[in-house]
């Protein structure tokens, strides 16, 4: 972590419903513990530019899977800023130390206005008191293959709504997870785990309660025995958000 950029760190207990029928945390309820640290530290500046923060991206890399009850502790920092965004980095370790899920989140800055507005100088000045430095540009997205997909729909439900009155952040990895789930040809394997080993979730505009979304899912099998799972959200032929996930069953 980098010396200069203001860290904040919390623990967290992972609990019995936020795991898979394997027994491990799911991305998530990893997002659910990253969206409460950010609006924690943030909030803990005490800022009070009258604006709001929301998500644009999310990219995470799962090193090892984490059983229930574990504890972790998790750190955060803001990793650079640009006219209107902000990067927020992520460490989530194991009590022992070890890290086990690590990432970003890139931060769209919104005015009392509710469109994207220049992020306030407070907000560098704390984060970043010597200075912010450029973020690094995310991997570029893949082509949608050329085959049909498998479809998946849904109806965005009140269950699914956050304090801004959309869709929130994690709702979406579970529409994917479901959807990848349905496309599975051959379902669960016989005494497999299915383990997440990456995620890039882009969002690309609100879904709101009552929405019909549709997922496509295409599943691509990678030379070293795992898969990468490419799918897009859409409402009405308009994209909603797209990800693109690797995974392996052993």
């Amino acid at each position: 972590m980098p010396e200069r950029a203001i860290n904040f760190v919390r623990s967290y207990q992972v609990r019995y419903d936020e795991c898979n029928l394997f027994g491990f945390l799911t991305p998530a309820a990893t997002v659910r513990f990253l969206q409460d640290i950010a609006v924690r530290h943030y909030s803990s500046a005490n800022l009070n530019n009258g604006g709001d923060w929301i998500t644009r991206r999310t990219v995470l890399d799962f090193h090892t899977p984490i059983p229930a009850y574990a504890s972790l502790d998790l750190e955060t920092f803001v990793g650079g800023t640009s006219k209107v965004t902000s990067q927020r980095k992520y460490q989530l370790r194991h009590e022992t130390g070890e890290p086990v899920v690590t990432g970003y989140t890139l931060w769209v800055y919104l005015g009392a206005n509710g469109r994207p507005t220049r992020v306030p100088a407070n907000f560098i000045e704390y984060f970043w008191p010597g200075g912010t430095t450029p973020m690094p540009e995310g991997a570029e997205w893949p082509a949608w293959p050329e085959r049909a997909p498998s479809i998946y729909r849904h109806r965005v439900r009140f269950s699914d709504l956050d304090v801004q009155a959309h869709m929130n952040n994690a709702a979406y990895l579970e529409l994917l997870d479901n959807a990848g789930w349905e496309a599975e040809p051959a379902g669960m394997p016989e005494g497999k785990i299915l383990t997440p080993l990456h995620y890039d979730l882009e969002y690309l505009d609100y879904a709101l309660l009552g929405h019909e979304l549709e997922v496509q899912t295409w599943l691509e099998p990678l030379p070293d025995g795992t898969f990468e799972r490419l799918q897009q959200i859409s409402r009405e032929g308009r994209p909603v958000a797209k990800a693109r996930s690797r995974w392996r069953w052993g």
